[in-house]
This record gives C-alpha cells, structure tokens and sequence, in this order.
C-alpha cells in the first residue's frame, strides 16, 4: 500500500538478514557465547488486522485505503493516520457475501461481490450507496474499472471446458456500457502458460504455478493499457 508499506517491508527484510549473518557468525565460531535474541516489532506506519491475505487494494486519498480480503469475505478500510482497520458495512456486512473485486472510480467505492452476482457503490463515508446486478451478456463476470463516460471494463476468459483446454485462448479486455447490454473487446491478453498433465480422471491441461499473467488498467478517458508478461 504505497511507500509506507514499501518501507515496513524494506526495514523487515534488512533487520531478517541481519539476524541470519548473526547466526552464521556465532556458528562459525562454535561454542561461546549464546545468539543474541532480538524482537521484531512493527514499525510506527503498519496497521495490524486478522485478515489472512489481502488480494487488492484502492487509495481512498489521503491514508485511506480499501483492501479486499477474500478468504475472509470482507473488504476493510485501513486508515494508516488512525491506525485502525474498519470492515466495509460493519461487522457483519449483509450488503456483502463474497467481495472479490474492488475499484475507485471519481469519488466512489466498486465492490464486486461473485456470491451475490452484483457490484456495490459505496460513499468516501462507507455508506452503501446501490447495487448493480451483473449481467448474461458478459457471463456474469464483476467489472475492474470504469471511465469518466460511464463505461465499465472487465475481462472475460474463454471458458475452460471439462478438461481445462479453453485455458489455453486468450481472454479478452471488455468495455460495456452503464446497463451491461452492449460489450466490446478492446483487448486481447496473452493466453496462460499451460502444461498438459495426465491424472487419474484422463488428461488435463493445467496453469503453471509460478507462470505470469497479463495485467491491465483503465484511466478516466478510457485509454486501456496492457503490460504483457508473455507474446500474445
């Protein structure tokens, strides 16, 4: 999130190889004295939470962002001058099910919930605003971007079929207009990095673990951009 987060984790790193050239010292001088004990302890700029794993974030402004937490099935909003960690809608959030995407665009909180086949609007205050329900037209898939005109922007993959080999088309940036009723492809990503294996059930075709992927973004104008990690 930012500098600050940059930072925490640049100081973490420093401190943990510092620790470890200790030990190797001490180790190589056999027995004398004991290894020193250091503990760790956040700096001032982290905001602790129980979320196990953040998959996405927005700036808010100012230190204000909103994080995703899927596995938890909440979004929160980190306030890095106050320290704290307010989940989206309170504590047990109805407006919410599965959030799986979130965005800004202007002044205003994207939520896209996959559970609930919607996206909500949310207030800079927090405040549920409405809904919009996801439509046939893009197979319900949750937009990642609106421009200033009012188009939302999502990617759809091909579907994969029984055996996973549809994994192997490229997906395709869509633009749709506000009532998801007219998509266009604007963009083609690289096709996944898939390996054919053999299981039990008969052949599959996998992703690759540690394979990369294509990102891409939207600005206010509705230029796209693509930064590809493979040929397309």
């Amino acid at each position: 999130m930012g500098s600050r987060a940059g930072r925490s984790f640049v100081l973490a790193a420093v401190v943990l190889a510092a620790l470890v050239a200790a030990a190797l010292v001490t180790g190589c001088g056999g027995a004398g004295r004991p290894p020193p004990i250091v503990e760790l302890s956040p700096p001032a700029d982290t905001v602790q939470s129980r979320y196990s794993e953040i998959s996405s974030a927005a700036w808010l402004g100012g230190d204000r962002w909103a994080v995703a937490a899927p596995n938890d099935s909440a979004v929160g909003i980190v306030d890095f001058a106050a320290g704290t960690v307010t989940p989206l809608g309170g504590r047990r959030p109805k407006p919410l099910r599965n959030p799986s995407t979130l965005f800004v665009a202007r002044d205003t909180l994207y939520v896209g919930d996959w559970g609930l086949r919607r996206t909500t609007l949310w207030t800079p205050a927090g405040l549920l605003a409405r809904a919009i329900p996801t439509a046939d037209a893009v197979r319900g898939a949750l937009p990642e971007a609106r421009d200033d005109p009012g188009r939302f922007y999502l990617d759809l993959a091909a579907p994969p079929g029984s055996d996973g080999s549809g994994n192997r088309d490229s997906a395709a940036v869509v633009r749709v207009d506000a009532g998801f009723l007219r998509p266009d492809t604007i963009a083609r990503l690289a096709p996944l990095d898939i390996a054919e294996v053999n299981t039990e059930a008969g052949r599959r075709f996998e992703r690759r673990v540690f394979s990369g992927s294509d990102l891409w973004g939207v600005v206010p104008d509705g230029s796209v951009w693509v930064a590809r990690v493979y040929e397309n």
